[in-house]
């Protein structure tokens, strides 16, 4: 967000030291565009919806939508990078996740080319780490398959 901030300053500085038409487009564009990114970041510190909603249903992270239990045939603890993450893994020959969000299914298609056949969520930005969010998991549903941690 500071970065677009900075690109909101200098598209300023930009437009009202040199009125050429060209510079003054791109100065506009760069003001738009860093203007859209502020709000989205300003927006999405402020909000308050949950970060993972975990119940007697199933759970529900905001970027993969409502997934069932019954759904879910196994779970398992992971590593990508540097983030801890949760993979869920369905059914086979099931659309997995079913019914995901907009940007949720952006996410999918992107993992599918990157060769990723597993739906996951980071939880890094959750106050608990994976495998203590596993262990609510099984509380909720005990029948959940865990399949070993890749540690």
């Amino acid at each position: 967000m500071l970065f677009a901030a900075i690109f909101v300053v200098a598209a300023l500085v930009v437009v009202a030291a040199r009125p050429y038409p060209v510079l003054v487009m791109l100065g506009v564009i760069t003001l738009l565009l860093s203007g859209l990114l502020v709000v989205v970041g300003l927006n999405a510190m402020i909000r308050r919806t949950p970060l993972l909603v975990l119940d007697a249903d199933g759970l529900e992270p905001p970027q993969l939508g409502r997934i069932h239990w019954d759904e879910i045939a196994a779970v398992r603890a992971a590593m990508l990078g540097r983030n801890e993450v949760i993979l869920l893994i369905g059914h086979p020959g099931a659309p997995f996740p079913p019914r995901p969000s907009m940007l949720g299914r952006l996410g999918l298609r992107t993992n599918r080319w990157m060769g990723l056949r597993v739906t996951f969520f980071v939880v890094t930005s959750l106050p608990m780490n994976a495998k203590a969010l596993i262990e609510d998991m099984r509380r909720y549903h005990p029948g959940l398959t865990v399949l070993p941690s890749e540690d």
